[in-house]
């Protein structure tokens, strides 16, 4: 599997998580605005009410030792990190 197809299969999870950690930032600085149409998994967690109030989240970050999954491995980690803080 080549680079750029690799890539293309990967661009809309970089979407989704990215708006999920938008969303997540807003509930926590308790902003007006909460992006939560900026991906179909947003909309679904507001029309069930699973982000904000009294709701817990729980997140499973997955990493692999191989040398060839560094760059993933560390932006999960990242992400993970942003959305603890």
């Amino acid at each position: 599997m080549s680079l750029s197809h690799q890539q293309k299969k990967v661009k809309p999870l970089t979407k989704v998580f990215s708006s999920l950690s938008d969303v997540i930032f807003t509930l926590a600085k308790m902003e007006e605005h909460v992006p939560l149409r900026n991906s179909k998994l947003t909309y679904l967690l507001h029309v069930k009410p699973c982000l904000g109030g009294d709701s817990k989240t729980f997140m499973v970050v997955n990493v692999s030792l191989a040398s060839s999954s560094i760059n993933e491995s560390l932006c999960s980690l990242r992400f993970a990190a942003r959305v603890n803080a």
